[in-house]
């Protein structure tokens, strides 16, 4: 018996089209692609890839078993549907804040978010933490920040302001591309003290 795995991997890119109208067509030329008797089991990143997996899974995925990593938006729902299983993707953000603050002797936060379903559910997160007693003074949200106005954007806060990155930078506009997560943190780091 082989111990050898065969991974395909496939990609969504929900981020740069979160309204999915791919969605279907996507799954269409998988299913072309991988006939289900040639798959073990489908393995689906983030929220957008397991709601449309789920979503037209009798069309296209009925006789294999999901599994998802860093699903953000937990319904209980997902808890008991069959033949799934996976790891959500939880951070204590109250404890990341609270550290950010103390170490840095500070009363404010900067968040540098963005305007995808990631983002939003961010912003929820965000209240939360307004709940809490050592929530900071001020939470400065600042979405969708330009790459290439890093420097701009932030040159009226305090340099010793804690900054936290839940979002990604755009390229060029508001509007523009997400950056990766890493160009997003070496840009910071090149346009931050």
């Amino acid at each position: 018996q082989s111990n050898e795995i065969d991974i395909y991997h496939e990609f969504l890119d929900a981020k740069r089209s979160p309204n999915l109208l791919h969605g279907e067509v996507f799954l269409q030329q998988l299913s072309l692609k991988y006939p289900e008797s040639s798959l073990d089991l489908v393995m689906v990143s983030d929220d957008p890839g397991l709601r449309l997996a789920l979503k037209h899974r009798a069309d296209y995925l009925s006789t294999l078993p999901i599994v998802y990593l860093g699903i953000n938006n937990v319904a209980p729902a997902l808890l008991s549907t069959p033949d799934t299983t996976g790891v959500f993707e939880i951070h204590n953000l109250v404890d990341t804040v609270l550290g950010a603050l103390e170490q840095t002797n500070t009363k404010d936060i900067i968040v540098i978010n963005d305007s995808t379903e990631t983002g939003q559910a961010n912003l929820e997160n965000l209240h939360a933490l307004q709940a809490h007693p050592k929530a900071p003074q001020n939470i400065i949200v600042l979405n969708n920040v330009v790459d290439k106005l890093v420097a701009q954007t932030l040159a009226g806060y305090p340099p010793n302001c804690p900054i936290l990155l839940l979002g990604q930078l755009r390229r060029e506009s508001p509007n523009g591309s997400l950056l990766s997560f890493q160009d997003t943190a070496e840009t910071l780091r090149a346009n931050v003290s």
